[in-house]
């Protein structure tokens, strides 16, 4: 039995082992279960093992996007830039222009492509560098709003919880040491 080419697993020897969404849940409860044990514990190097937590946890709490090489040019070129500018929210035009597109023409690759619209897409980046920050510093909520690109506090609580379903205080409490 083989894997559908859309079907996003973990394959050994190919089997279907465990969704994405299984090895990242197991994962991000792994890392919680590391983390209280070095915090409860106080070894020497708390950091160390913080800074790995956060990062890890930001790789499997950021949205996946399957193989960028297959997707058309005009989509790998908004990909790559929203990587390091989703946070600056740009606008549509902006990233058509980086795509070398139009507007409708892009939302309708990124539709087709990436089951999503450009929009949506950098709002999840953004969500997503929202929630390693949150897990990983002690950076001040509406601090990390703006750090994200959005315009108030109540924005960012609005889209967090409707992604999340969680306000970003009660997520940053479920990964930050009491």
């Amino acid at each position: 039995m083989g894997l559908a080419q859309d079907d996003c697993a973990v394959a050994v020897e190919g089997k279907k082992v465990l969704d994405a969404a299984t090895v990242s849940e197991a994962l991000l409860a792994f890392l919680q279960v590391m983390f209280q044990g070095q915090h409860q514990s106080r070894q020497p190097n708390p950091m160390a093992v913080y800074s790995l937590y956060a990062t890890l946890a930001y790789y499997a709490l950021s949205p996946q996007v399957s193989d960028a090489a297959a997707h058309p040019r005009p989509v790998q070129a908004a990909l790559a830039y929203l990587e390091h500018h989703a946070c600056e929210a740009p606008s549509p035009g902006a990233l058509a222009a980086v795509a070398g597109v139009s507007e409708d023409h892009l939302y309708t690759l990124f539709r087709r492509h990436l089951g999503l619209s450009p929009h949506r897409h950098i709002l999840e980046l953004r969500i997503a560098k929202a929630k390693q920050m949150l897990a990983g510093t002690e950076t001040s909520i509406k601090q990390i709003a703006a750090a994200c690109g959005f315009q108030s506090l109540e924005v960012f609580y609005r889209q967090f919880r409707r992604l999340t379903g969680t306000t970003p205080a009660q997520y940053r409490r479920q990964y930050l040491p009491a």
